[in-house]
Order: C-alpha cells, then sequence, then structure tokens
C-alpha cells in the first residue's frame, strides 16, 4: 500500500505542475532566491555582503545547484518542488504507525497546503521543515522496541536525527524552538548513549555555521541573523491576530483579485482567514492535550511519545503564523500541523472505542479533515490547487517570460508589463559599463516595503550597489541606513513605484530616514519612464 500512496501523492504533484512551473513569480522572494546564490558564486558571502535574514545553508545548496545547471527559473523552482516533496514524504513516515490512510491523509494535505503556500519557490522554509521533521523521524526510530534492541543501530538513528536538525537550522535558525521541543519529547528518559549520540550529530550538523561565522564576521552574523529580524523587521510585518474578519490586508488582496468562482457556500475572504488561524491554534493546542492523554494512557508505547514530538514540533512552528497570519506563513505551519489531526482522531477511538477497526477510523478521520480544509479554506488552499491543476490539463496562458542577457523570469500574463520591462532593460543595458553599481529603489526611500529584486537578476552584468537585494521595513530605512553611502557610489538606479501602495496595519507604513532620497533626488537624472511603475536613472554627471 506504500506504493499506492506514494503514487497518489505523485499524481497529486503533477496535475498542478505545468502551471506551477509557469506561474508568475513573486518579484522579491523569487528574486532573491535566484539572486542571492548567485552573488556567493561571484564571492559575495551572505550577511556581509547582502542582507540575509535566514541561515546561508539554502543559499548554499541552492549556489551549488546553479554551478551544475545554471541559474535560471526552472532550476530554482526543481529545487522548491523538491523540497515540497521531501515535506510530503516526511509526514508520510512520522505518521505511518496510524494507518495508511492517515499517512495518505497528511501527505495528500502538505501538498495543498505547501502547493497553494508558495508555489514551488524555493524558500528557505520549506527545505529548513523538511529537515527538522525528517530530524524528528529519525530520532523516533531510536526509540524504536526494535530499534532498542540492538544498541548500535538505535546510536545510528539518534545521530542521524542529530543532523538533520542541525542542518535544519542551517535553513532556518527561527527553527530551534521547534527542533528542540520535538527533540526533548523523544529524548526524555531516553538512554544516555542515545542523547549523547543525538547531541554530537546536532553539533556536527551546526558546524558550517563556523564556516559561515569566519567569512561573514561574527558582528554581521550577529545583526544579520539575530538584531535586525527580531528588533528591527517584527513591528513593520506584523499582521493583526486573529485576522480582521471584515478586512484584508497586504497579499490576501492579489489573492482574492485573481480567485475564480467556487460551486459551493463559502466564508468571505476575510473570514477564511480567520477561521483558518482559529483553527489552527486550536488543533496545535489540541495535539499537546491529545498526546499527553495518550502518554499517560500508554507511558511506554512509541506512537503517543511521536505524536508529542510532532505536536511540540508544531508549537515551535505556531510563532510563524502569530507574527505574520497571512495565507503564506498559514499555509507553511498548515502543512504540518493540519496533517497530524486524523493521528489524534485514532487515538483518541483507540481507548474510547477499541473494538472499532483503526483502519476505518484512520479512512474516516483523514476524508473528515480534508473536507473540512475544502469547504472552510478554498480561497487560499483548496481554489488555488484546483486553479493550478485545471490551467496545467487546459494547457492555459498564465505567465509571460521576459528574458535578458541569457536570464529569464516569469511576470504577469497580461503583456503590457513584459513590454515595459523588455524595454527598461534594453535601456539599461546600454546605460552603463560591466559592473557598474545598479540599485533597484522604491519611489518613496523612506518607505521600502518592497521590492522587485529579480532586476537583478535579469541585469548579470552589473553588481547589486546596495546590500539590500531584499529590502525590508525596519531595516532598509531605519536611521542610518547604509542605503545613503551605497546611493552615493551607485552608477544606475530602477525605480519600481508598483509597491507605493503598500498598505499594511503595521511600520512599514512609517517613513524611515530620508537621506537616501535626498541623495538619489540631487545625484540622479531620469533616462526614461516605460509605464507600469518603471523608471531607469543614471548619474547625472555621467550625461553631462
Amino acid at each position: 500500500m506504500t506504493l499506492g500512496i506514494v503514487a497518489v501523492l505523485g499524481l497529486a504533484y503533477l496535475l498542478p505542475l505545468p502551471a506551477l512551473f509557469h506561474a508568475p513569480g513573486p518579484a522579491m522572494e523569487e528574486g532573491f532566491m535566484l539572486v542571492f546564490p548567485d552573488r556567493f558564486l561571484r564571492g559575495d558571502i551572505p550577511n556581509r555582503d547582502f542582507l540575509n535574514l535566514y541561515g546561508p545553508g539554502s543559499v548554499w545548496v541552492l549556489a551549488a545547484v546553479y554551478k551544475l545547471f545554471g541559474t535560471t527559473v526552472f532550476v530554482e523552482r526543481t529545487v522548491g518542488l523538491l523540497q515540497l516533496m521531501a515535506t510530503s514524504a516526511v509526514m508520510m513516515f512520522l505518521v505511518r504507525r496510524w494507518g495508511r490512510w492517515v499517512s495518505l491523509t497528511a501527505g495528500l494535505l502538505s501538498v495543498l497546503f505547501g502547493v497553494s503556500a508558495v508555489g514551488l519557490i524555493a524558500v528557505p522554509w520549506s527545505g529548513g521543515v523538511a529537515l527538522g521533521l525528517g530530524g524528528i523521524v529519525a530520532l523516533a526510530r531510536a526509540r524504536e522496541p526494535m530499534s532498542l534492541r540492538r544498541p548500535e543501530r538505535a546510536t545510528v538513528w539518534a545521530f542521524f536525527g542529530g543532523v538533520l536538525a542541525g542542518f535544519a537550522l542551517l535553513y532556518r535558525l527561527d527553527l530551534g524552538l521547534a527542533i528542540v521541543l520535538g527533540a526533548a519529547a523523544l529524548l526524555w528518559r531516553a538512554d544516555r548513549v542515545i542523547v549523547r549520540r543525538w547531541i554530537g550529530g546536532f553539533g556536527l550538523g551546526l558546524a558550517p555555521y563556523v564556516v559561515h561565522v569566519i567569512l561573514a564576521g561574527p558582528a554581521n552574523v550577529w545583526n544579520g541573523m539575530i538584531v535586525e529580524p527580531m528588533l528591527y523587521l517584527r513591528a513593520t510585518r506584523h499582521l493583526e491576530v486573529p485576522p480582521d474578519p471584515n478586512h484584508l490586508v497586504g497579499v490576501a488582496r492579489i489573492i482574492v483579485g485573481i480567485d475564480r468562482s467556487w460551486p459551493l457556500p463559502r466564508l468571505t475572504a476575510a473570514q477564511q482567514l480567520t477561521a483558518w488561524f482559529l483553527l489552527l491554534v486550536a488543533t496545535t493546542l489540541g495535539l499537546v492535550v491529545v498526546s499527553v492523554w495518550a502518554i499517560r494512557k500508554r507511558p511506554t508505547a512509541i506512537r503517543p511519545r511521536l505524536l508529542l514530538a510532532a505536536s511540540l514540533f508544531c508549537v515551535g512552528l505556531l510563532p510563524q503564523a502569530v507574527q505574520r497570519a497571512d495565507s503564506a506563513h498559514l499555509g507553511w505551519v498548515s502543512s504540518i500541523t493540519i496533517g497530524l489531526i486524523p493521528c489524534a482522531i485514532v487515538e483518541i477511538a483507540s481507548w474510547w472505542r477499541p473494538r472499532w477497526r483503526p483502519a476505518r477510523v484512520g479512512l474516516i478521520a483523514g476524508a473528515a479533515t480534508l473536507v473540512v480544509i475544502v469547504v472552510l479554506l478554498p480561497t487560499y488552499v483548496a481554489r488555488r490547487y484546483i486553479s493550478y491543476a485545471q490551467d496545467s490539463i487546459d494547457g492555459t496562458r498564465v505567465s509571460t517570460e521576459v528574458t535578458h542577457d541569457g536570464r529569464s523570469f516569469l511576470v504577469g500574463a497580461d503583456g503590457t508589463f513584459a513590454s515595459s520591462l523588455r524595454a527598461l532593460l534594453r535601456d539599461a543595458d546600454a546605460a552603463g559599463r560591466p559592473n557598474d553599481r545598479l540599485i533597484v529603489a522604491t519611489s518613496d526611500l523612506r518607505r521600502t516595503p518592497y521590492i522587485d529584486s529579480y532586476l537583478y537578476h535579469l541585469l548579470p552584468k552589473y553588481r547589486p550597489g546596495t546590500r539590500f537585494i531584499e529590502m525590508e521595513p525596519g531595516i532598509t530605512n531605519r536611521s542610518g541606513t547604509p542605503l545613503t553611502d551605497e546611493l552615493r557610489r551607485a552608477d544606475l538606479v530602477i525605480v519600481s513605484s508598483r509597491w507605493s501602495g503598500w498598505d499594511e496595519p503595521n511600520d512599514s507604513m512609517k517613513p524611515g530616514d530620508p537621506r537616501p532620497g535626498e541623495v538619489f533626488r540631487r545625484d540622479f537624472c531620469r533616462v526614461g519612464e516605460y509605464g507600469n511603475g518603471l523608471s531607469l536613472y543614471t548619474r547625472c554627471r555621467a550625461r553631462d
């Protein structure tokens, strides 16, 4: 039956795949996942030479892949697909002790939430979660009775689980809470040699951070991975919790703008976000309660302890949904947490109704969970997945490919923006010399909520003239920002005013340091305007 589950999950990925590979890319997120590794291959170091709020692991891995296969959207999204598939595989193995139907449900839910949240973009979160959860699965193998009868096998699994946990933190340092909580549940009262082996593997997995600190410098790593995201960014990205059921903010408006018809009654898009958040919080707390209760009923059994480990892992993931309750972050966390609901139902039924067949309970619990998600969250989950599948089957054109200087990027299917972009790229290529410094900026440099980072990818002959390839409010525009001096040294500036209407109820709306804007207005002259909020500027003296 395992082969059957794999086949179903494979089909679930295959159906939307063509549309996912051709979907328009997020301008900043996919942009920096293309640019960061490429800059690393050219000698730039994360945190030292460019802002990188996450660990260096995904940059290193993507750089190695780009070195072998080229820096392209297809290669990057293939890595993203592999990360999502790894998460589904780990979920399937994590819950297999509760039966094949529960395993299938967990896999399908990871597909639905994962694909709907970020498409195939190779974000560090997906890779980090797959590694971290894989570490939990490996550590659980070390605690199984079969492994305990063969101590050498148990220690190998424990060591491997520690290595995977360490690797996960190379992708996302903020997964530390989830990994520590999950591992603690399985290491509690474990043999000392298992604990020591896990710690040894964990240390080995984290060891590459030593290399990163040496290359980037301790102060740069501390500021880039701890101080800036925790002290400066939080207030500018935080969204109201629970989400307002009467009002949409941020990216949710874009998603609703491209939403398609749905044959069933449904809540409004705002109400769905509110219900989703509340469901996620209630599920996380409920899983912990059920797993603790199950351990008290069967203290020596591995299944309740594994459920506790997975539940505590989800507790560690929950801050992602709390600090920014949008569909992407809710989807990231839900791909793990919601998939554990059938496990909890089977645990309860095994005690409350021991005569019920576990397989039947698993089938009913899995089907009910899927139905609830499809009916409750169509706009952000079910309908988005079905739209990808329909477009793949129908061959619907969902994007326009813009190619320049051997690089390409996917933008919206509306050809007007692609035409503006092509004109901009032609003029930008003619306006400077190789290795000139290019900065992609907002129209009002006091506010930096989002940026078209992919433009650096499409203009590879220029060097990014700023460490803020990824512009973040509260960091890029804070008082004393390096952007001021970077503009003094820059040769070209591309201004994108597409995000000037950014409107979120947080500190991203507050204007920051005015000095970058003053330098820009004094030193740069416009070469041309290209429509759709795109303009090109060069230094005024270069045109005298």
